[in-house]
């Protein structure tokens, strides 16, 4: 057998390499490295694109090397997740490592002049004396000393989270991230910090040196202000305390800005002088700001307006999202409102404004928050309400008959609980159906989550627990007909059916159920509470919670051919309906919707750092798989 002569991976086709790379971990490139110089080369720069660093859980010699390695090849990474006392640390060693060889070159070239000139030894120990200073002075003195001016750096996304010991800001403070964003100012797109006040030593003068270094090539910024029990103390005391204390911020923020730079302008043989004043940190690239587990603090909403809305021209996303238990706050409601009022900060009002909260025990969305929401109708793109809020039924028609530029409407429950709590979140039939309703004007509008409920369904006489619904509204034959359910389910379609652009359509969603909420409406149905065995029967007897009643029949003869122009419709979702769909109904679908059953990718909130059901899917996932490898009986 004739011997085949060694093969370079490099020697291989493009597409082959391709091939093969995908198949390999960051380990994998890691060990590949040490092959040779080409393949080092090749993968480097793939190695370091992304990096995360874990906490402080290396050895001393393990940091120094990982230090010397995240400096050496800073100018490659393009992504980098990291915990703030990690940069400290990294600080720490690369300053000691610098002060220690400068040391010596100062001593190597004391003892070469004390050789030649012969200078008595007091002069030498006060020269000595006056020259010596520790790292901890010198790194303070530099501004910069790790970092060269013309090193340029690549890094778009950079995710920071504050959690070291309140020591530990004594001596660096910010200086470590500082470096990063002043060494960023062409390129950093995505900056998302994370304040867990627990540990944190955060105080207003980090965050507004914070604010002041932030490049002006950023376009989106996340704050989250986990644990941040400074602001929630600053929001304590009675209303003439809270004045106090909030004019006491504003003046602050207020000194904030930057010195008026002086121009000088000639025309002619004269020259004038003209005083103009620079705010702070101009963003002109900032398009979307999320903040991120808003306590019941109206001065945190205040210290956010003030230092972007008129600061940012092209900012045009406000994103609120909250993992933590808060409550209802007016002074909160208010100047959210006021927030979302004023606008933009080129004043011409927002494209995108997104609401998320895991907790149900409050609206989020109070009516003059809805109020607010409403007054941006005209410039409004994409609307998530994925929150207990006020958001009526009339108020979400209103929003479909005077939002022209409507792209996205996304109002659906974070959980389901009971029947009764589903009609907040509902657009009603009869808000659609009504003499004085008008047309919707969002034409262009490509997906559309919203239930729909109120529709008379004579055909149902039980719910899925076996349970009647006679008697009750929308199922009572008394009060409508067959006739007059059709009528309203026509209408209702027909409204749909002019939105030709849809590519989606959710009218129903499978959520997970809170049973401790279904505990307490089943306690309060009963008139007492249940017993241990009561409950579990009451629970198997009612597989189904959530499930919609009042919905439509989704049939050829109730209205769906209606939505026979709907060419871009990829997707409908009816999970929870008491829809009455058959084959007859499916196979219409196929032949008057080209495109259904097509692949369709909703990622534009997961995109914007807002929604993060796909990871927090997939994470969820892994953890039952990880659960399910033990034996935990």
């Amino acid at each position: 057998m004739a011997k085949v002569a060694p093969t370079s991976l490099f020697d291989l086709p493009t597409e082959i390499i391709w091939q093969i790379e995908a198949h390999l971990t960051t380990r994998d490139r890691t060990v590949c490295l040490r092959v040779c110089r080409a393949w080092y080369d090749h993968l480097i720069d793939e190695v370091w694109d992304t990096l995360t660093f874990p906490g402080r859980n290396m050895t001393q010699s393990e940091m120094a090397a990982a230090a010397r390695a995240f400096y050496r090849n800073l100018h490659r990474i393009r992504v980098l997740k990291v915990h703030h006392d990690t940069l400290v640390d990294f600080y720490d060693h690369m300053v000691n490592d610098k002060t220690n060889c400068n040391d010596g070159e100062d001593n190597g070239t004391r003892r070469g002049h004390q050789d030649k000139d012969g200078d008595s030894d007091a002069n030498n120990n006060d020269k000595t004396q006056k020259d010596h200073v520790s790292a901890a002075e010198r790194s303070s003195q530099d501004p910069s000393p790790l970092i060269s001016e013309r090193q340029i750096l690549r890094l778009e996304d950079l995710y920071v989270q504050f959690n070291y010991h309140p020591s530990r800001s004594e001596v660096h403070g910010l200086r470590p991230l500082l470096n990063l964003l002043e060494r960023s100012p062409q390129t950093m797109k995505r900056f998302e910090v994370m304040i867990n006040e627990t540990w944190c030593p955060w105080s207003l003068h980090d965050e507004s040196c914070l604010l002041v270094a932030l490049p002006p090539s950023l376009e989106h910024l996340t704050l989250d202000y986990r644990m941040n029990h400074r602001l929630h103390r600053l929001h304590e005391g009675n209303g003439k305390i809270k004045k106090q204390k909030a004019a006491k911020f504003q003046k602050f923020i207020s000194e904030l800005s930057l010195p008026p730079l002086t121009a000088r302008t000639t025309t002619g043989t004269t020259s004038t002088t003209t005083i103009t004043t620079t705010p702070l940190c101009v963003l002109d690239k900032l398009k979307a700001l999320s903040l991120r587990n808003l306590k019941s603090d109206s001065i945190n909403l205040l210290f956010m307006g003030l230092l972007f809305l008129s600061r940012t021209p092209v900012l045009e996303e406000l994103l609120f999202e909250s993992k933590l238990s808060i409550y209802p706050d007016a002074d909160m409601s208010a100047q959210l409102a006021r927030l979302i009022s004023k606008g933009s900060g080129g004043q011409k009002g927002w494209r995108t404004l997104g609401f998320q909260c895991q907790h149900v025990w409050y609206d989020m969305l109070d009516s003059q928050i809805v109020n607010a929401i409403l007054e941006q109708s005209a410039t409004l793109e994409n609307l998530r309400i994925s929150a207990p809020s006020s958001f009526s039924s009339s108020a979400i028609q209103q929003l479909l008959c005077s939002a022209p530029n409507l792209k996205r409407l996304d109002i659906l429950p974070s959980k389901l609980h009971t029947d009764y709590e589903l009609e907040p979140y509902m657009l009603l039939a009869k808000d659609i159906t009504e003499v004085k309703s008008r047309e919707w004007v969002c034409l262009g509008l490509e997906s559309f989550k919203c239930m729909i409920g109120g529709i008379p369904r004579l055909d149902l006489e039980s719910r899925t627990n076996g349970w009647s619904l006679r008697g009750i509204e929308y199922h009572d034959p008394d009060r409508y007909t067959a006739h007059k359910s059709r009528f309203i389910q026509r209408k209702v379609l027909g409204q749909l059916g002019r939105l030709t652009n849809l590519r989606q359509i959710t009218l129903g969603l499978e959520m997970d159920v809170d049973l401790g909420r279904c505990y307490d409406s089943c306690c309060y149905e009963s008139g007492g509470s249940l017993s241990d065995e009561e409950y579990c029967v009451e629970m198997e007897a009612d597989p189904d919670p959530g499930q919609q009643y009042a919905c439509l029949t989704l049939t050829l003869e109730d209205g769906l051919d209606l939505l026979k122009d709907l060419k871009s419709l990829r997707r409908i979702r009816f999970e929870k309906m008491s829809h009455c769909m058959t084959d007859k109904e499916r196979e219409w679908m196929k032949s008057n919707w080209p495109e259904y059953g097509k692949e369709y990718i909703d990622a534009f909130w997961t995109e914007r750092g807002h929604s993060l059901q796909l990871q927090e899917a997939q994470r969820l996932s892994s953890e039952k798989e990880d659960l399910l490898k033990y034996d935990w009986w």
